[in-house]
């Protein structure tokens, strides 16, 4: 067999082209089959590709001048080829089914882009076959396209044939009345059916009225018949047959009869629901959603076991024999958590809440409990109303029912401005008031007290007198105030008032030390003295109390005055003391205060613990420490 020479590996559908175009002889011949390659065009456009293939066409050589030259055929073994029939080719170039959209990549907008400088290297190098229209199959075109193709052109209809037309129109309309319309309709009427053939027609009219007028494309399934051993499918019915021992007794005319019913059975009554049931069981599944266990089952054990009824707190924090070691710990913990819970609450309500009002309403009363005048008590008129209650001579009537209630009342303070008014006691010693109030019961607040080795008949050189700085300003909390010169002005002067007498102190230092020996590396400054035994002493006290005291009031100072000092905490340092000191006003002498040009100390004496705290250098670390002689 001879093997098929190609066409210059060019497609099929090329080819097949080409062989339309036999090359011929100059007698006008057909050639032999092995025709010259024909280089494939380069694609430029529609026109310049059918003029190109054209010219190509023409140009091809005749075969035998390719042929060698020993190669010799006999020409009447060469049939004669049948003429190819004329055929109309049409290319067209196919355009791309997408569509470039250059804007994405920041180029030129898409109406300046031109199809023909598109590179068609990506073309196969062989021609597509998809570019050819074959004739013999139907082109698709637009409609446009369609109407413009195949619909002829209507002839136009003469003036003559339609004036015609219009005239037979008009004539038509005017016979046509009503009573040609009525003799229409009375001759239609009178036309009849032959028999015969109404007869005939009759069933399948019948026929067709009963079929319905619309017929699915699928018929519905056939119901299932019953039988006593369960249903058969409609496909089964024709091969059904009776059981005798179905219980179904009837005959072929008969309708069939269910058989009767024993009257022994059982009757069924349906359960009417219960309510109050159904809520109960309701709140059972919502306790075990929530605890994760029911009101009647225990926590911890089997969870079908029953177990007595409880309220939640036996079920849940009272440890049982049947419970598991983990779940008898787990409870012990829950029941200590919960009992540290209640006994820190209960102190914070207390703290916060009761023994403020305690403390409050046993001020309110004490203070009520202050007399009228200055007279002196006289011990055989009091002595029915107060049996048993030895008062001192000398002690004012007006203090004798604070006396009576609390032996160890001594006096009563009072700074206006700073909204303190306090009664003051004294102890066998300096601890007993510390939490304990004025009726010695326990109390946070504790009670105002004047130190155990002052007197109170004859008032030593200084009284000192304690209270607690109280974050609610309660009790000595409002001395904080006296830190600053504002916080002076608004209390200048001092009323203290004693068993024996009332009296008025003028604040003339405020200063910051050291409660204990380790806050000033081991040094106590002791303003805490009662007496001094000489001048010189005072004066260098009062020289002490000038390097340390915050600012410089408007009041002198001599040896000779009483003082009163007011101690309470402060957290400047650990251990630190807040100290007011006021000198008694002079008999004669007036009780108001120059609170002009008060000077502030610009580098007061602090204790060690101070400079430490506040990483600062100690100016005053050489100087001597003073004790009281």
């Amino acid at each position: 067999m001879t093997e098929e020479k190609g066409y210059g590996g060019m497609s099929p559908s090329f080819n097949d082209l080409i062989k339309k175009y036999r090359a011929v002889d100059e007698n006008g011949e057909i050639a032999k089959e092995n025709v010259k390659e024909i280089p494939e065009p380069e694609l430029k456009s529609d026109k310049d590709f059918e003029r190109e293939l054209g010219e190509i066409i023409e140009s091809v050589e005749q075969p035998e001048q390719n042929l060698p030259e020993e190669f010799t055929f006999d020409e009447a073994l060469i049939p004669e080829a049948e003429e190819a029939a004329e055929t109309e080719m049409t290319f067209k170039k196919e355009e791309p089914k997408f569509a470039y959209d250059l804007n994405m990549f920041g180029a030129a907008a898409q109406s300046a882009f031109n199809i023909d400088d598109i590179d068609d290297s990506w073309l196969d190098s062989s021609l597509d076959e998809s570019i050819f229209y074959d004739p013999s199959k139907p082109v698709a075109c637009t409609p446009a396209e369609t109407a413009e193709e195949f619909v002829p052109e209507a002839e136009e209809i003469p003036e003559e044939l339609i004036e015609q037309a219009e005239e037979v129109t008009e004539e038509a309309a005017e016979e046509v009345t009503e009573e040609a319309i009525e003799e229409a309709i009375e001759e239609t009427a009178e036309e009849t059916v032959p028999e015969a053939i109404a007869e005939e027609a009759q069933p399948v009219a019948e026929e067709i009225h009963e079929k319905p007028a619309f017929i699915p494309e699928e018929e519905p399934l056939e119901p299932q018949r019953a039988t006593a051993a369960g249903y058969i499918a409609p496909g089964d019915a024709e091969n059904f047959t009776f059981d005798p021992d179905s219980g179904l007794d009837f005959d072929e005319d008969e309708e069939p009869k269910l058989p009767e019913m024993p009257s022994d059975l059982p009757v069924f009554t349906p359960a009417v629901p219960d309510e109050k049931k159904n809520k109960k069981l309701g709140k059972k599944k919502e306790t075990k959603a929530v605890t994760g266990f029911s009101k009647d089952y225990k926590v911890g054990g089997d969870e079908g076991k029953p177990v007595k009824k409880g309220n939640f707190f036996t079920r849940n924090f009272i440890p049982s024999k049947d419970d598991s070691t983990a779940e008898k710990v787990r409870k012990i913990v829950m029941v200590i958590a919960v009992i540290a819970a209640l006994v820190s609450g209960g102190y914070l309500f207390n703290d916060y809440v009761i023994a403020p009002l305690v403390n409050t309403k046993q001020i309110d009363e004490l203070s009520g409990m202050i007399g009228e005048g200055n007279e002196v008590v006289n011990a055989q008129t009091l002595a029915e109303k107060y049996p048993g209650v030895a008062f001192p001579d000398g002690m004012l009537e007006k203090y004798a029912a604070l006396y009576a209630r609390n032996k160890d009342f001594v006096g009563w303070i009072e700074i206006d401005g700073l909204d303190i008014s306090l009664p003051v006691v004294r102890g066998e010693n300096n601890d007993k008031y510390l939490k304990t109030d004025f009726d010695g019961k326990y109390s946070k607040y504790g009670s105002i007290f004047m130190n155990c080795a002052n007197k109170v008949d004859k008032l030593n050189y200084n009284t000192t007198v304690f209270g607690h700085y109280m974050k609610d300003t309660k009790m000595f909390g409002n001395l904080m105030q006296y830190k600053s010169v504002a916080g002076y002005k608004k209390a200048p002067v001092i009323e203290f008032n004693t068993l024996y007498g009332d009296y008025k102190w003028k604040v003339f230092a405020a200063y910051i030390t050291n409660g204990t020996s380790a806050g000033d590396d081991g040094y106590l400054f002791n303003y805490m003295f009662t007496d001094l035994s000489t001048n010189e002493a005072v004066e260098e006290f009062l020289g002490e109390i000038k390097l340390r005291t915050l600012y410089y009031p408007n009041v002198d100072i001599a040896v000779s005055d009483r003082i009163l000092t007011l101690s309470t905490c402060t957290y400047e340092l650990d251990e630190g003391r807040l100290i007011v000191m006021a000198r008694m006003v002079r008999p004669g002498e007036s009780e108001d205060v120059d609170l002009k040009n008060i000077r502030v100390n610009p580098n007061p004496r602090y204790p060690q613990g101070y400079y430490t705290e506040n990483n600062l250098s100690n100016p005053y670390k050489s100087y001597s420490k003073w004790y009281p002689s």
